[in-house]
Formats: structure tokens, C-alpha cells, sequence
């Protein structure tokens, strides 16, 4: 044989060792791939001695290489195959010793495919059909909306503007240059509006919309070569969204008449593949509200299709991961701890739709522990939510409407929990809550000063603080320590909201720095860490006190006492305590306001006098060290201060009070009144209409203008917190 010869043949088996691999049904184990790089490199080697260049050590290590290369252009290979593609239907996967699948077993054995297929849907468009949805579900109006917008090429997510697309879509479009917004195109929850329309009028056309969507991703998403067309095709969150969104779809497609043999068992073979995808250990993603959705998703593909082999592993797997997810994620107070109010609706959500999927299909789950986290979560939520149903912007939570008894899953957990349903019918029914709650392990402090009836039920006043630092939890800015303040119908001190969840953007990094909270800044630089807890409180009918600190700066910790005499009294003290005394740092305390307040520092004191319109007045004023060094500012870029985010990757000017000062040691002593009854005074004293502090040691004595009176305060801080307090 000629050298070029034994080279070409050689260099054949080298490629099809590759392409061997590249084809596995499962990942090549650590065996296979040794044998494939010894035959490789024996291959290599005999064709390097006996070429053309045998005497050339060059080309012998050329071999060697290329021997190396096969089994490892197998690996990449197989690697970059999507699930789908490896997770094309399989009739092995089917349970075909059930007798209503004896026509496909039949039809198989005479090797009919065609046979098989028109088999297999008539057994789906047969068998019993099964309430399969695990998402939210939508009003008539709002699938009308969205069904219309949808079936013209029209695309709108959360709050973004409406986009055109071409009807046969690229699935890597990006017309606002949003990565959420890419993530919500890869989710399909589009397709659920589809159905429900659907469903509401019977018309097919709304399910050949949803059907060519479908099919239409398969196309794209699952022929690749080295990576499908969007990084968020196969994103952990988004797989599980799609997943349970295309079960909604199944049900009524493969009855309908719309879908061909080779189309359903494409699409049954897609469903599949997402399941494996979701089962991977590797692809799973611990303590996390995604690995919630993720269980979710995996358990109610296994209920929608006992017909294939892995269905019950994948409920067991789902259910065991659900019970694991929920004992890391919320805390036995039910109180979720991904450091965001938004996200502890939504995981009740979840965890509500999962309960109730687990008792119409009688899963294998601990229903009555389910059950008591969900009404731990939801009465947490009925003091988490301001007074007017908003949910306060802590954490990753965005602007939304208010919350009422129009959700159906808040309703069901309102139906159980009597504070809930106060706080969704603004107080219309149910029972009020306590005035103050404090979960020190979860780092967070509710104040309110009532309960109203309504129709006053808005104007009470609610006052959230945060001390939550939960390692290895999502969702964390850096708002350590901060104060939310909502009253008389308004939000007055607010946090900064979310803005994108893209690191990239600048405005993201502002939103999640310490510039953009009600804390303190120290040397204009933000912080990272963990080191924060709730010490100490007390809790009174009159009152409520906490105190609690934080050593994410370097060298500094940050003490913040708090003091809420009810109604509408606030008494923050911040004590900056260096390891090294001698040094001086930058230190700003920053009070953020609502955006549409007017505030400004009184002429000649140290207080600042802000308000509404047409609303509630607030009082913001420096009693200790603080004094002299108060500005207001509004959407600064010199330094970056005075920002909000109410919208999608857009930053809103917001008035901000900042104290700032050169020191070492230092105490600020920080008095909010909400709608003061007198003018603010200078700043000198009690006498003048203000107020005064003083801090000697462990006892802070303060002092305020209340009622035409001066009422006294006295914090003594040796051992447990106490408080006395005048009338």
C-alpha cells in the first residue's frame, strides 16, 4: 500500500473515531475516550512511520497530535450539540407494554414509521386530557390583549414598548437592546395567551399561531453547530418557563386536528429533551428561585407523559429537589431569603401553583410542610406590602402595580390567611396584623403605626428595616442597614428599584452600589460582604426599637440604631466605628425620596423640609455631628447621586438628603417626621420648634416637638435594649 495511501486511511479512521463519538446518545465515559485516543495514536503513529516523511520527528509528532485531536474534536463535538438534537425521539423511550400503545409496538415491529406515528397521536388525541398549567393564569382581557398583539408579529414584555418582528423569527432578536427582553422571547410564555384565546373562542387559527412558534424554535434552536442562535435558548430559568408553557400548549394541539404525526413526535421528543436537560445535575441550579421553577417544570413533565420511561424518575427527582429547594430558600417564618420583595411574591407563587398541582395529581410531595410555608410566605406578605398593595422596592424589585384579591393565587392564600386578605382589600375584610414585626435571623423589621379600616386604610404609615445578608442567596444589593418609608398615602423614603439585570450597564452598577440606598457611604465607594445582623430589639404598643450593624467596609464597622415612636416619629442613629481611629475617612448618610417631592434645606439649619403637592409633608433634620454638613441633591453626575429606577433601564432624578463629612469616629443622629404639625424650626432646639439629641455612652436621650408638647425619649443600650418613654 502507498504511503498516501496508509496516511488517507488513517487520517479516515481518525475522523470517524471524532464523528463515533459526536454521535453517542449519551456523553462518552472516561473508557471510551481512552480507547478512542490509543487506536487514535497507533493509527497516527503507523501512518507517520510508514509516510512519505517517516524519518522526520516532525511529523511524528504530528501524529500524535492529530491522534489527540480526534477524540477530543468528539468531545467539543458532542458538546456542542444542542439537547434537543440529542434528545430527537426516540421509540425506546416510550412505554410500550401499556395496551393502548399496542397499534405503535405493532407498526414498529413490521418497521412502519409512518404507522407508528399516526399511532402514537391518536393515543394523545385519545387519552383523558390533563390540566398540565403551572404558570400563572391569565385574564380574559388580558389574553385578548396579548393573543391580538401576538398573532400580528407583536411583542411586549413587562413593562417595555410594543416591538414588530417578521413572522418567521431569527430567535436572536434584540430590538431594544435588552437582555431581559431576550430572555422573556426564549420563555414562549406568548404561547399561553394563544391557548387561552383558544380556548375562549374556539377559533383555530390562534393555535396554528402558537403551533408555528413552536415548531419554529425547534427549527432554530436545536440545529447548530457549535451554539444555538440566542445564549438564552437553553438558559436555566428560561428552559423551565418554555418547558411548562409548551405542556399548556400540548393538551390542546395534539387534539386539535393541527398537528401532523411527524410534528407531534418532534414536539413530544423536544418535550423530552427538556427534561433530561432539566434532570442534569450539572444543569440544575441550587438554592435558587430557579431551581424552584426548574423542579417544577421536570415534575409536571413527568405527570403530562407517564407513557415515557423517565417520567416517574423525573417526578421523583422534582418533588425531592422542590422539598430541599424550599427548606434553603425560606426560612421557617416563612420569609423568603433572596434579599428582594418582588421575589418573595413570585416564589409564592411558585410554591402556591406547586401545592395545588401536587393535589390535583396527587404527587408524592410533604403537602401539609408545603402548606405551611406557603402560609408563613403569605402572611410575611401581608406586612412586607405597603398600605396602598404596592410592593416596596427592596432588593431586585421593580415598580408594579398594587397587589389585590384579583390574583387568583393571592386570593387563595388570602382565603387562609385573615392579615392577608386586610392588607389585599385594604381593609375592607379579613383581620389587622401586628404593628410590628421583626424576623432578627431573616434581618428585617416591619413598623406600622395602625391598621385602618377603609377607605383610610392607605394613609397609614409603614416603615421597613433591612439588615439581610444571606450568603450564597441572589439578588443582594448593597442596602445594608437602609429604611423604607411609606405614608399618608405616598411612598416617602424609597429604595432605588431595579433597573436591568445586566452587570454591564452602568445604571445597573449604580442601583446596586451603596450610593443608591438609605445608608451610609464611606469614601464614595460601595461595599461587599455578608457581615450584617440584627443585634438587638424591643418592641412596644407606642413603639418599636432595633439595632443593627454591618462590617462589609473595610476597617469600619457601621452601627444603625432605630427608633419608630408611632405615629410618625423616626429616630436614626449611625455610629461609624474604625479599628484604626486615626484615620479619616468620607462618610455620607443619604436619605433617597420619592421623585416627585420637592426638598431643600432650610436657610441656616440643618434640616430639610420635603413634601408633595398634593400630599404628605416630611421633615428630615440633623441632630448630632451631622449638623452643618446637610445638602439635598437631585440627580447628580458629580457625584453620582439622587437616582431611582421605576422603569426598565431607566434612571429617574430623585431628590436625595446627603450629610456629609470628614471623620474618624462618628454619630449621626438623624429625626423623620412625617407631615410635622409646625413648621421646621432651625435646628437649635426643642425651644426653637426642633428637636435634640443627646448620646452619652449606652443612653440616647431625644427630645421632639409633639402635639404642642416636647416629648422625651430614653434608649438605654447595657444589656437588652429598653425604652422610656413619655406621654
Amino acid at each position: 500500500m502507498r504511503p498516501r495511501v496508509h496516511a488517507g486511511a488513517a487520517l479516515v479512521g481518525i475522523l470517524a473515531l471524532g464523528t463515533l463519538i459526536a454521535f453517542l446518545p449519551r456523553k462518552p465515559s472516561r473508557l471510551e475516550l481512552g480507547a478512542a485516543l490509543a487506536l487514535g495514536t497507533a493509527l497516527a503513529a503507523w501512518a507517520a512511520l510508514r509516510g512519505p516523511f517517516a524519518r522526520r520527528r516532525a511529523a511524528f509528532a504530528a501524529a500524535l497530535a492529530l491522534a489527540v485531536l480526534a477524540p477530543a474534536a468528539g468531545w467539543v463535538s458532542w458538546h456542542s450539540r444542542s439537547y434537543l438534537e440529542r434528545g430527537l425521539f426516540r421509540w425506546d423511550a416510550i412505554r410500550l407494554d401499556l395496551p393502548e400503545l399496542a397499534p405503535v409496538k405493532s407498526a414498529l415491529s413490521r418497521s412502519d414509521e409512518e404507522a407508528a406515528q399516526a399511532a402514537l397521536l391518536a393515543h394523545f388525541a385519545a387519552r383523558p386530557s390533563r390540566d398540565l398549567n403551572t404558570l400563572p393564569p391569565l385574564t380574559e382581557a388580558e389574553a385578548t390583549r396579548q393573543s391580538d398583539l401576538v398573532l400580528q408579529g407583536m411583542f411586549q414584555f413587562f413593562d417595555e414598548k410594543t416591538v414588530q418582528l417578521p413572522l418567521d423569527l431569527s430567535w436572536d432578536e434584540d430590538p431594544l437592546g435588552s437582555r431581559t427582553w431576550q430572555w422573556m422571547l426564549h420563555t414562549m410564555d406568548f404561547v399561553l395567551p394563544l391557548v387561552e384565546r383558544h380556548r375562549l373562542t374556539g377559533d383555530p387559527r390562534w393555535l396554528q399561531r402558537a403551533e408555528d412558534l413552536v415548531l419554529d424554535w425547534l427549527r432554530d434552536n436545536h440545529l447548530y453547530f457549535t451554539s444555538p442562535p440566542n445564549r438564552y435558548a437553553w438558559h436555566d430559568h428560561v428552559t423551565a418557563l418554555r418547558a411548562r408553557a409548551w405542556l399548556v400548549f400540548w393538551e390542546p394541539w395534539v387534539r386539535s386536528g393541527l398537528a401532523s404525526p411527524a410534528e407531534a413526535r418532534d414536539v413530544l421528543g423536544a418535550i423530552r429533551a427538556h427534561a433530561e436537560k432539566l434532570a442534569d445535575p450539572a444543569f440544575y441550579t441550587e438554592g435558587h428561585n430557579h431551581g424552584l421553577e426548574q423542579d417544577l417544570a421536570l415534575v409536571a413533565i413527568g405527570v403530562a407523559f407517564p407513557e415515557l420511561e423517565l417520567s416517574d424518575g423525573w417526578i421523583r427527582t422534582g418533588c425531592a429537589r422542590l422539598e430541599k429547594q424550599v427548606a434553603e430558600t425560606v426560612s421557617p417564618d416563612g420569609v423568603h431569603l433572596e434579599h428582594s420583595a418582588n421575589y418573595h411574591f413570585m416564589v409564592l407563587g411558585i410554591l402556591a401553583r406547586a401545592l395545588d398541582f401536587a393535589r390535583r395529581h396527587s404527587l408524592a410531595l410533604d403537602r401539609d410542610r408545603l402548606q405551611r410555608t406557603v402560609d408563613g410566605m403569605a402572611r410575611y406578605g401581608a406586612y412586607l406590602l405597603q398600605p396602598d398593595g404596592r410592593v416596596p422596592l427592596l432588593g431586585d424589585t421593580s415598580a408594579q402595580k398594587p397587589l389585590d384579591l384579583a390574583d387568583p393565587m393571592l386570593s387563595a392564600c388570602a382565603a387562609r390567611d385573615p392579615v392577608l386578605l386586610h392588607a389585599l382589600s385594604r381593609g375592607r375584610e379579613g383581620a389587622p396584623g401586628e404593628l410590628s414585626v421583626v424576623h432578627p435571623e431573616e434581618g428585617y423589621a416591619i413598623f406600622r403605626d395602625s391598621w385602618m379600616p377603609h377607605p383610610d386604610f392607605g394613609k397609614a404609615v409603614h416603615l421597613i428595616f433591612a439588615a439581610a445578608a444571606h450568603e450564597g442567596r441572589a439578588h443582594k444589593q448593597a442596602d445594608d442597614l437602609t429604611i423604607l418609608l411609606y405614608g399618608r398615602g405616598r411612598e416617602l423614603v424609597v429604595g432605588p428599584g431595579l433597573f436591568s439585570y445586566s452587570a454591564e450597564d452602568a445604571g445597573r452598577r449604580h442601583i446596586l452600589g451603596a450610593a443608591s440606598h438609605n445608608t451610609v457611604l464611606i469614601d464614595g465607594k460601595s461595599f461587599q460582604g455578608y457581615a450584617t445582623r440584627i443585634e438587638r430589639f424591643a418592641m412596644d404598643p407606642s413603639w418599636g426599637l432595633v439595632e443593627a450593624s454591618h462590617d462589609n467596609y473595610p476597617g469600619v464597622r457601621h452601627r444603625r440604631l432605630l427608633l419608630y415612636v408611632r405615629p410618625a416619629t423616626i429616630l436614626v442613629v449611625d455610629e461609624l466605628i474604625p479599628r484604626d481611629p486615626g484615620a479619616t475617612r468620607e462618610i455620607e448618610q443619604l436619605f433617597h425620596l420619592d421623585p416627585a417631592m420637592e426638598a431643600a434645606v432650610l436657610p441656616g439649619s440643618s434640616a430639610v423640609a420635603a413634601r408633595y403637592r398634593d400630599g404628605p409633608s416630611l421633615r428630615i433634620e440633623q441632630l448630632a455631628e451631622g449638623r452643618g454638613h446637610v445638602a439635598v441633591l437631585r440627580g447628580s453626575t458629580t457625584p453620582y447621586r439622587g437616582w431611582v429606577s421605576r422603569l426598565p433601564r431607566n434612571l429617574e432624578p430623585a431628590p436625595v438628603v446627603v450629610t456629609k463629612m470628614a471623620a474618624g469616629r462618628a454619630t449621626l443622629a438623624t429625626w423623620i417626621e412625617v407631615d410635622p404639625e409646625a413648621p421646621p424650626g432651625n435646628g437649635a432646639g426643642a425651644a426653637s420648634g426642633g428637636a435634640e439629641v443627646s448620646i452619652d455612652g449606652d443612653r440616647i436621650a431625644f427630645r421632639w416637638p409633639a402635639g404642642g408638647r416636647i416629648r422625651t425619649a430614653i434608649v438605654k443600650r447595657t444589656g437588652e435594649l429598653a425604652l422610656t418613654l413619655s406621654p
